[in-house]
């Protein structure tokens, strides 16, 4: 009797699906087409999608999922507006590599969005969204109700480019470039009392020509990325209530063109230098930089 319960038993212990590094092998198409993928398939929650050079691979269908993304130079990654790709896994921590690029479409005021699974670091040398008209991207937690902690790191040289909103924390270790008439980067959402972000990192945002830096209701960490304003500008307001006034923040501040606007109560022991541009407190509320 013993021998055919552990027969019973091993009989019914389902078995776990191998991950697969699937390689996307069409010039240009669909993520969702099995025929453009290596194995014949298609990337699912615990699996590898690789986007070699030449090849652009478009996710036109919601709720495509993956656990690591390697997009690699000369490679792009498109996610139609509207549409969805989940990347990492839950509770966990795993690594992404963008050499290429990754495009957000954006369509009367619908955009692509990238899902954010646990951690998530993100190496390589690409960018991460696109400048132009059509083009933007929501970058957010895969679920926000589960009550684990997801983040998106940013390491090695990996950039942001476009109109972009961050709905998750950021850990920013890298130079992100504002840079361009086009680039209008969104830290934070409008829930100021359960703030969906928290900045950390080694890294600065480096403001100019015409670039928009907007950082609402975002949780700042003791030691936040540097913010190096040349052009543009940077606007700051809706901070959480334990960052507004002597919180001990530590974020290095360089002004030397463009606007500063300071709509909320700040304060940061961080370095301060000013040679240029303006600085703007708004009324009734208290700025101290040291």
């Amino acid at each position: 009797m013993k021998r055919i319960l552990s027969t019973l038993l091993v009989a019914a212990t389902p078995l776990l699906a191998a991950a697969t590094d699937y390689t996307f092998t069409a010039t240009s198409g669909d993520w969702n087409t099995q025929t453009n993928w290596s194995p014949n398939g298609k990337p699912g929650s615990g699996d590898t999608a690789i986007i070699p050079n030449g090849k652009t691979c478009n996710i036109a269908d919601a709720n495509q999922a993956v656990k690591i993304l390697n997009v690699q130079s000369g490679g792009t990654l498109v996610i139609d507006y509207d549409n969805n790709l989940q990347l990492g896994e839950n509770d966990a921590s795993t690594t992404s590599t963008v050499d290429g690029e990754i495009h957000f479409i954006e369509s009367a005021g619908d955009r692509a969005i990238l899902r954010i699974w646990g951690t998530v670091t993100f190496d390589g040398s690409g960018d991460i969204g696109k400048r132009g008209s059509g083009y933007g991207g929501l970058i957010k937690r895969a679920d926000p109700d589960t009550g684990y902690y997801m983040l998106m790191i940013l390491s090695d040289g990996v950039d942001l480019k476009g109109n972009l909103t961050f709905l998750t924390s950021l850990e920013n270790n890298v130079n992100v470039t504002v840079s361009h008439s086009d680039d209008h980067l969104t830290l934070g959402g409008m829930a100021r009392f359960i703030p969906e972000l928290t900045l950390a990192g080694t890294g600065k945002f480096q403001v100019s020509n015409g670039g928009f830096l907007e950082i609402r209701a975002a949780k700042l960490s003791a030691t936040t990325p540097a913010w190096e304003l040349s052009g543009g500008e940077i606007e700051v307001f809706d901070l959480p209530y334990d960052n507004t006034f002597f919180t001990g923040l530590t974020v290095n501040i360089s002004v030397s063109g463009g606007t500063l606007d300071l709509k909320d109560s700040f304060g940061s022991t961080g370095e301060f230098t000013f040679t240029g541009g303006s600085v703007i407190v708004r009324d009734g509320k208290t700025v101290t930089l040291d």
